[in-house]
């Protein structure tokens, strides 16, 4: 009963150990040559080899994959540059070269772990009488099931470009936009954009500044923004004009935009209306439509945005309805997230602000990425879920992906019974600012119905009897 010191469970109904039951090895332990599972981790440790074992399982079957996950302590990934021949790959389905291809026909010809095609080229060497290449020791992409490879011109649709923070600030409680810095001038200068269904940007090629030659008028601007305002009386939000504006700056080189927003949207375009004030709406089937974006401007300016790369974080302040639903969709399609302060408070909510802001603008990112993950036979990815924009059918656009981020994608069997013992994914991230990250992993099969597989067994101390 609430407030009673009784537990309301009986631990003693919990499930236990069997005899002679082990805690298992783990995944990386029983699979050395698989990328640790901070960058890829699967939700079992084996995939039910039939459609009637899945129906059984009742476990969701996918993949959780963090490709800039920082490296455990004292590791690196390894950097390896092909130079002259090129990055190895399958000429059938793309897959990259990695620990479990296999090697035949004296070290002339490797196959394909994901499709089995058997490919020949200049990526030879002897083999000994085990048949493992003589130079297997030099070769950390047929060790590692983590590697960066080098990516060469032909990967980038263009030259990388500097890393671009535009920050979108409403700078009261009424939302009126801030003023732009000009690199040519010695102090901060505001400019002011009065027509919101027309809009244009003042000095275009002149109003990004490069951080080391302008640092003190940055920050002098941001010592004199809170005065600059104190007055302000309006409580409307052109935040959909001003938004426009900054893609219009921002497109030429891409970049991340930060948006700091405390009122609702109420003027030009992306203007919205309070919802949720109608209290017979909830706990019915149309509450739901409330958690909905109201107006498509917000998706179609992700998708621009995501065009042109830009990567959109939101840190959203307000003790009213602001519709976090709409705006959320900025961040939702182009590899964002939002911040929420409720209510915000400096003296409460400061410190996190301060830490998060911190961490945001210096964590690693990679910039321009797209990735995509593949699959062996008798198996296809379902679903994506995280925020990034879905340009295929298999490849995720992510204009700014960072080390704090995670994808999932669930599976299903393609085939009634698997036809191999072993099922490969490889999740490559594709970022020209600096390489392309592989990650490889193995999944064994498996021929029973038992929730062993199921990492979470044994963090609750015991294991769950076939159902």
């Amino acid at each position: 009963m609430p407030g009673s010191i009784e537990p309301g469970l009986d631990y003693r109904t919990l499930p236990r150990p069997l005899d002679g039951d082990l805690e298992p090895n783990s995944f990386l332990e029983m699979y050395p040559m698989n990328c640790d599972p901070r960058y890829l981790r699967l939700t079992t440790s084996a995939i039910p080899n039939s459609q009637s074992l899945v129906s059984r399982w009742h476990l969701p079957l996918g993949a959780v994959v963090c490709p800039l996950a920082e490296a455990p302590e004292g590791e690196e990934v390894p950097v390896i540059n092909f130079a002259s021949t090129g990055i190895i790959r399958c000429r059938r389905c793309r897959t990259y070269v990695n620990p479990y291809v296999t090697f035949t026909d004296a070290g002339r010809k490797w196959r394909c772990n994901i499709c089995s095609l058997l490919n020949d080229g200049e990526y030879f060497a002897n083999l000994d009488a085990t048949g493992r290449r003589i130079d297997l020791d030099q070769r950390p992409e047929l060790l590692k099931g983590s590697v960066e490879f080098v990516a060469p011109t032909e990967y980038m649709v263009r030259p990388p470009m500097p890393p671009l923070y535009f920050f979108l600030i409403d700078v009261s409680i009424s939302a009126v936009r801030s003023g732009m810095i000009e690199s040519s001038l010695t102090q901060p200068q505001m400019m002011v954009v009065s027509d919101l269904d027309d809009v244009f940007v003042p000095l275009p090629d002149d109003l990004l500044v490069n951080l080391s030659e302008s640092r003190n008028v940055v920050e002098t601007f941001l010592d004199s923004l809170p005065s600059m305002f104190q007055d302000n009386v309006n409580v409307e939000s052109a935040f959909g004009p001003a938004l426009k504006a900054a893609f219009m700056v921002m497109s030429q080189l891409g970049g991340k935009l930060l948006i700091f927003q405390n009122t609702l949207p109420s003027l030009g375009y992306g203007r919205l209306k309070l919802r949720g004030d109608d209290i017979r709406v909830y706990g019915t089937d149309k509450e739901h439509t409330l958690r909905l974006p109201e107006d498509p401007f917000y998706k179609q300016m992700a998708a621009d945005l995501t065009k042109y790369q830009i990567g959109v974080n939101i840190y959203a302040f307000s003790d009213k309805y602001t519709d976090i639903a709409s705006l959320g969709t900025l961040a939702k399609y182009t590899g964002g997230q939002v911040y929420y302060y409720p209510s915000f408070q400096s003296n409460i909510h400061g410190e996190k602000l301060r830490h998060e802001l911190a961490r945001d603008l210096t964590r690693e990112t990679a910039w321009e990425a797209v990735m995509r993950i593949r699959c062996g036979k008798g198996i296809r990815f379902t679903s994506y879920h995280g925020n990034f924009m879905l340009r295929s059918t298999d490849l995720l656009a992510l204009p700014a992906v960072d080390c704090d981020k995670a994808y999932a994608m669930q599976l299903s069997l393609e085939e009634t019974l698997l036809s191999t013992p072993t099922v490969y994914f490889q999740v490559a991230l594709l970022y020209p600012s600096n390489g392309l990250l592989i990650y490889c992993i193995l999944w064994r099969e498996a021929y029973q119905s038992t929730y062993r597989s199921c990492p979470c067994c044994y963090r609750f101390g015991g294991d769950v009897p076939p159902g």
